[in-house]
């Protein structure tokens, strides 16, 4: 449910690079990104956006989210987050849209929980907005098992999601006001989102990546039945190159 922006995809970057086993303390990368957008009549995009990464001994830049660990490792830890929701959309993204306020991006930040074993990587994560503008919570819980094969990296992911009701219907609603011949009013409850993905990292040598996801979202009827939305899935492409600074 992504507007495509170009700052939403660097959140993309650091589950990317997230798969390498030790990424270097700074990163610069160059990715293309394609989306396809589940909002009526909005057409899917195409960018090409740089990015950066850092990863420190306690905090951390990953894309759109900053972290502390506050307690623990790389093993198995906790930490302290916030991240940019750049989840939205303005009238003029869609003729359908037109006559709905925007919906801004916001700020969610709370705490994120990782262990990972032989048994693959597990990670959680519960963040709640701070500025105020869809008021609502979300959590987060993935599975994934990295599989090593020389310089290439291959890790496959399940997850599920899940947004409040406030966050849902800040995006997917329909105000009394904002309804229309065809769009009516629609109040959203909270929504559990099923996803799916497949990220790799090819090392060309200590310095040099090659990196790619495809991720596949299952939308639920508290999402599908807006109707803003036109369609019950959401899928996001990435390919780019990294560099690392150290």
């Amino acid at each position: 449910m992504s507007r495509c922006r170009p700052l939403v995809f660097l959140l993309l970057l650091g589950l990317a690079g997230s798969v390498a086993a030790q990424p270097p303390r700074w990163s610069l990368a160059a990715l293309a990104i394609w989306r396809d957008i589940p909002y009526r009549q909005a057409d899917s995009d195409l960018l090409v956006v740089p990015a950066l990464q850092f990863e420190g001994e306690r905090a951390y830049l990953r894309g759109l989210r900053l972290g502390w660990r506050a307690a623990g490792d790389r093993a198995l830890g906790l930490d302290l987050v916030a991240q940019a929701r750049m989840d939205g959309y303005s009238a003029d993204d869609s003729p359908f849209l037109s006559g709905m306020a925007t919906r801004q991006r916001s700020l969610d930040a709370g705490v994120a929980g990782h262990w990972r074993g032989a048994a693959g990587d597990l990670e959680a994560s519960v963040v709640t907005d701070v500025l105020g503008r869809h008021r609502g919570q979300a959590a987060h819980l993935a599975w994934a098992w990295p599989v090593r094969r020389g310089p290439l990296l291959v890790r496959p992911e399940l997850g599920l999601r899940w947004w409040s009701a406030s966050l849902v219907d800040y995006y997917a609603g329909v105000r009394p006001g904002e309804a229309r011949p065809g769009r009516p009013a629609y109040r959203a409850d909270s929504a559990l989102i099923a996803e799916a993905a497949v990220g790799a990292v090819l090392a060309l040598d200590r310095r040099w990546s090659l990196f790619g996801r495809l991720g596949y979202e299952r939308l639920p009827s508290a999402v599908t039945d807006s109707p803003l939305i036109d369609r019950d899935q959401a899928l996001v492409g990435l390919f780019g190159v990294s560099y690392g600074l150290r």
